[in-house]
């Protein structure tokens, strides 16, 4: 299944269903790495290829999906632990804005994963990029 950031539908809103809970939420601060989580606008694939960053969509750690954060949070393979962490700490499923309003601990836990998660997804975009540099200079010195 294609999952898309369309934030009027399936984005920020699927991220945070209640504004209300979310701005009267006692625990959570917004930093810079859940920021660009629950706005898309980090550098998951999806994001980058739309703006010309990146040749195509397809997620970088399991292939299966195309890379957002959606796909990311809930559902890629790659985070499986995390998810079953945070399930297994609040005793339901992962759903971020009740998630950021759990608990401080709970909250600093979702951040934290969201830190982790981009910060991966940048080193994988910095190494692409710097395998793209490499393949076209070989390219000009052929």
């Amino acid at each position: 299944m294609a999952e898309t950031m369309d934030v009027a539908t399936t984005g920020t809103h699927r991220l945070i269903r209640s504004v209300q809970a979310w701005v009267e939420r006692k625990y959570g601060k917004t930093d810079f790495y859940l920021a660009q989580f629950l706005t898309g606008h980090g550098c998951f694939r999806e994001y980058l290829y739309k703006y010309g960053h990146d040749d195509e969509t397809n997620c970088s750690f399991c292939g299966n999906s195309v890379e957002n954060a959606l796909h990311i949070f809930f559902s890629c393979q790659r985070y499986a632990i995390e998810r079953a962490d945070l399930e297994n700490l609040t005793m339901e499923p992962v759903i971020p804005v009740r998630l950021m309003t759990e608990s401080k601990l709970v909250s600093d836990r979702v951040r934290a994963w969201c830190a982790i998660a981009l910060q991966e997804l940048r080193r994988n975009e910095w190494q692409r990029n710097e395998s793209r540099r490499m393949n076209e200079e070989y390219g000009r010195k052929a």
